[in-house]
């Protein structure tokens, strides 16, 4: 039989014994050796490495963690900000699931809805553009009275210098604007093309559900 087992067999029974009869609990902890020790306190170099809590029998009570490492800490924290944006990604998915099953009943409601919008955006779109060829008009003639008045050898009214600075920055801002509506109905459009196809999806496994429930009655 291992000596030491008995040995540590015959500690550990003098310290329950010990225990028994103060009504006090017992710390099982390991060493940075790997050797098991019984005792009615946790060594203070030990706090922080973790141990069980037995009470008078030997039963375990409780056991503690060991305190974790600054990298531990690190990665644990990391495991849980993807976690979390995990969670905050499918909540953002049901969401959606369920206001496009709570809006649309058929896929043609769908595609009406996006078609309203892309007219709206299209005529938009061809206001702004008239206003910017408009405004191109204007811009031109201002700029060729500038040039006659420097022919003639005449002095460039302030204001006619005015309006053209005033007039390409409008011409600027509404093709910013023609830009940014381009822009803005593609997104539509790829945003409504990925609800179609989501939304027959969620018809259909609606429609599955449903058959699969009727064969169970």
């Amino acid at each position: 039989m291992n000596i030491k087992w008995i040995i540590n067999c015959s500690v550990l029974a003098c310290l329950l014994a010990w225990a028994s009869a103060v009504d006090a609990r017992l710390y099982r902890w390991v060493d940075d050796q790997g050797r098991v020790h019984y005792s009615d306190q946790v060594p203070p170099e030990q706090s922080k490495k973790g141990h069980e809590v037995l009470d008078k029998k030997g039963i375990k009570l409780d056991e503690v963690a060991p305190e974790k490492t600054r990298d531990q800490l690190i990665e644990e924290r990391r495991k849980q900000a993807i976690q979390a944006e995990k969670d905050e990604r499918m909540r953002l998915i049901r969401e959606r699931d369920e206001m496009l099953l709570r809006t649309f009943t058929r896929v043609e409601d769908l595609d009406r809805v996006i078609n309203d919008r892309l007219t709206v955006l299209d005529s938009i779109i061809n206001i702004t553009q008239a206003k910017v060829n408009k405004l191109l008009g204007q811009l031109k003639a201002a700029e060729e009275r500038k040039i006659n008045y420097i022919k003639q050898g005449k002095t460039v009214p302030e204001q006619l210098t005015r309006n053209i600075v005033e007039l390409r920055q409008q011409i600027k801002n509404n093709e910013g604007l023609v830009v940014r509506n381009q822009r803005r109905k593609e997104l539509i459009k790829q945003k409504f093309a990925l609800d179609r196809t989501r939304f027959l999806e969620l018809v259909k496994k609606r429609e599955r559900i449903r058959q699969e429930t009727a064969k169970e009655f």
